[in-house]
């Protein structure tokens, strides 16, 4: 578990306020299957490129985030994290060179030290059946429903 539960707290108590932690998530395969028909939808200016998305972007965005809101984890180590031996570990969640950080939040090891506790695990489980369930019943009703 990443983010302890007695450090972990959300709390807004104003919007212009000093920034203290951020939730962050990367870009994933998702991304890449912007159709071009949607990408003007979605106010992409261009096709998505997801490898350059994510080093020439990403990764600088998050050094960024690092070095005001949680500098021990970046300073003084950038050779090091731009290496390419390294190919990007410290902004990879599932590698053990991930930064960690408990101010620049990724989402995906937020989501997996939630799912670490099994009655939340259970109950998300089974609320997500019951939508399918739901949608599938719908949708089949529908199907054969006389028009």
């Amino acid at each position: 578990m990443i983010l302890p539960a007695d450090d972990f707290k959300i709390d807004v108590s104003s919007e212009i306020g000093d920034l203290r932690a951020l939730f962050i998530h990367s870009p994933d395969n998702g991304l890449g299957r912007v159709v071009p028909s949607k990408a003007q939808d979605w106010l992409f200016e261009d096709i998505v490129h997801l490898d350059s998305m994510r080093k020439n972007e990403y990764d600088y965005y998050v050094k960024l985030l690092l070095y005001f809101l949680d500098p021990n984890k970046i300073k003084g180590k950038l050779k090091e994290i731009d290496s390419k031996e390294n190919n990007r570990d410290f902004f990879k969640p599932d590698n053990k060179d991930f930064h960690a950080s408990n101010k620049v939040i990724e989402i995906q090891t937020l989501l997996a030290d939630i799912l670490e506790d099994a009655d939340i695990r259970n109950k998300l489980v089974a609320a997500v059946c019951a939508i399918e369930l739901q949608l599938s019943f719908t949708t089949n009703f529908n199907q054969y429903r006389p028009g």
